[in-house]
């Protein structure tokens, strides 16, 4: 059903690999929450570690907007653009 579906509609189906941490918007975000909250930090309790995530998150939409915006840039190199290897 989905094979003929994209055929009908003509789109071309393109596999990816199982893991692909690039082409998940929620695995961007996530590295950009690990950079601005957890490098160079050290949290004593839980808590405060957990606190320091969700302060991150809830910020996403104001603070860190414009900086999340270059992060989330779905512009991917398309395969009618790969160079390929001899």
């Amino acid at each position: 059903m989905v094979f003929d579906t994209a055929a009908r509609l003509k789109i071309r189906l393109v596999y990816l690999p199982p893991y692909s941490p690039n082409f998940n918007l929620i695995e961007r975000v996530w590295k950009f929450t690990r950079k601005t909250v957890l490098y160079n930090a050290y949290y004593t309790k839980f808590e405060n570690f957990s606190a320091a995530i969700a302060e991150c998150l809830s910020k996403t939409h104001t603070t860190y907007k414009e900086e999340l915006e270059t992060w989330l840039n779905p512009k991917f190199q398309s395969f009618k653009n790969a160079k390929s290897h001899p």
